[in-house]
């Protein structure tokens, strides 16, 4: 037990000195990356990771403290550089993973439409929330496709819900530019979810579950995380199997396509 609360000491401590940006206007052009989430998954990012194995004296020896969050940004800090997010209005202290800035709540939109045009990509989180549909109109009015990647960490039924909300979501961001004299924007397709390779192994998956990324044409790739279609002698060969084979493929070619369109193609 003092193991395991060290542990989350640990993990509540660096929200003491977590990164907070005063002013993300001064953002250089293309040297981040946007992470855009519902605030409700903040509590699920802030969970810790667990241990990649099934034994508990493993579990006991080798405590796991970094967040969901902390490990999804150090995968995609890797290669495309600094991450930065907007904080939750009113949190006490920021989470430990992206680098934090805040917002006043009565006029975010045009900061966040700024820094999804000058960001290298913008990575969003597949959500429901009335905040996060409107910026992923923002995103799909802005960006190239390639500089867009979606994630999903929620099941099959709620991604069901978010692909059932995208279309009335860009149907009123549609009426609402045209309103304005702006040109409206379609929606992009979003793909069924993808069905494990084996449904009848059992498996208990936490955390990502894929990757959406588009072709230059908006057209849609869902990259399942499928612990079921790779075999390995332990749990921790296959998370790492399955990052190795079905996640890093995606963000190699990612980073490959969003260095392409940055203005020096660096």
């Amino acid at each position: 037990m003092a193991v395991f609360m060290g542990a989350r000491l640990s993990r509540y401590g660096r929200r003491h000195t977590a990164r907070v940006i005063k002013d993300p206007v001064e953002l250089p052009d293309r040297a981040f990356t946007l992470f855009l989430r519902p605030f409700e998954d903040d509590k699920f990012l802030y969970g810790v990771k667990s241990a990649s194995t099934r034994s508990l004296r493993r579990r006991l020896e080798t405590p796991v403290s970094r967040t969901r969050e902390e490990v999804l940004v150090w995968t995609f800090r890797r290669r495309f550089g600094r991450i930065v997010a907007v904080g939750q209005p009113g949190e006490r202290l920021p989470l430990p993973g992206a680098h934090r800035f805040y917002l006043p709540l009565n006029n975010w939109k045009p900061v966040v439409s700024d820094l999804v045009k000058r960001a290298r990509l913008v990575i969003l989180v597949a959500g429901t929330g009335p905040g996060t549909l409107w910026e992923l109109t923002e995103v799909v009015r802005l960006l190239p496709p390639e500089r867009l990647l979606v994630l999903v960490l929620s099941d099959e039924a709620g991604y069901e819900r978010f692909r059932e909300a995208v279309p009335k979501s860009f149907e009123n961001r549609a009426k609402e530019l045209r309103d304005s004299g702006d040109l409206p924007v379609t929606a992009p397709p979003f793909p069924e979810y993808p069905a494990l390779r084996d449904p009848d192994t059992p498996t208990k998956w936490i955390g990502l579950q894929g990757l959406i990324h588009f072709s230059s044409s908006w057209q849609p790739t869902f990259t399942r995380a499928d612990p079921t279609a790779v075999w390995a002698l332990t749990l921790q060969g296959r998370v790492r199997k399955v990052h190795r084979r079905q996640i890093l493929p995606v963000l190699k070619r990612t980073a490959e396509n969003t260095a392409s369109t940055t203005p020096d193609g660096s």
